[in-house]
This record gives structure tokens, sequence and C-alpha cells, in this order.
């Protein structure tokens, strides 16, 4: 065997070797993209349901038994995120402010002994609101 067809043979392993390298490397990447990208539209699910939830409360949406029915919905489906967002520890932490603000408002709607009581209630959930948005911006890489 010549020089010539060892190097040959040299170079078309190296260049064998590189391309099931890239290969591997790219179906991992893929797998992460995937990975993320489920990752992404739970994140903008849940950030659309808590934003109706709160909007909802804050407009006087939750007068009606079907819509008191939502609410208790949304009640029971926020703790089951919590868990699914307990990698994000900002998150999750705003998440639960969200819930104890969201069921404290309910729970004392047209209960309040003071329009400056009612106004704390308020001022609490948009701020444990917006405490979660900056959480989910955080998590997204937004801002």
């Amino acid at each position: 065997m010549e020089i010539k067809d060892f190097l040959v043979l040299v170079t078309a392993g190296i260049a064998a070797g590189a391309s099931v390298y890239n290969v591997i490397i790219s179906s991992r990447n893929q797998r992460n993209n995937k990975i993320w990208e489920k990752e992404l539209e739970r994140i903008f699910d849940l950030e659309e349901k808590v934003g109706i939830l709160v909007d909802d409360l804050i407009y006087f949406r939750c007068r009606s038994d079907d819509e008191k029915d939502k609410f208790y919905e949304m009640q029971n489906y926020l703790p089951n995120a919590m868990g699914r967002f307990r990698r994000h520890p900002e998150l999750h932490e705003a998440l639960r402010l969200v819930l104890h603000d969201a069921g404290w408002y309910f729970s004392r709607d047209m209960k309040h002994e003071s329009k400056e009581e009612f106004s704390e209630a308020k001022e609490n959930l948009l701020a444990s609101y917006t405490n979660f948005l900056a959480a989910c911006d955080n998590v997204l890489g937004r801002k």
C-alpha cells in the first residue's frame, strides 16, 4: 500500500467520523429544540390562562354560576401547573402568589369592609400578576 492510498483512507475515515459526529450532535440539538418548544408552548398557555383569570376577577366577570365554575377550574389547574414549573423557581413562586392573591380577591369579592381594603386586594392581585409576567419573561429570555 502506498502512502497516497494510506492518506486517502485516513482522510476518508476522518470524514466519516466527522459526519457521524455531526449526525449525533444534530439529533441531540433537534431533541433539545423540541423540548424547549414544548416548554415555550406550556409557558405561553399558562400566561394566557392566568391573564384571563386576572382579567375576569378585576372586571367582575365572576358573578354567575358558570363564571364561578370557571374560576374554580382555574383554582384547581394552577396548583398542578405550579408542579409543572417547579424547575423554574422564580416562575413557580410567582404563580403561587397569583394563585393566593386571586383566591383571596375572589373570596373577598363584594365583602370588603372599605374601599381601601378593596383597592389593596386589587393592587395585590395586579402586583402578583406583574411579578408573574416578569418571571415568565425571565424564563423565556424576553426583555
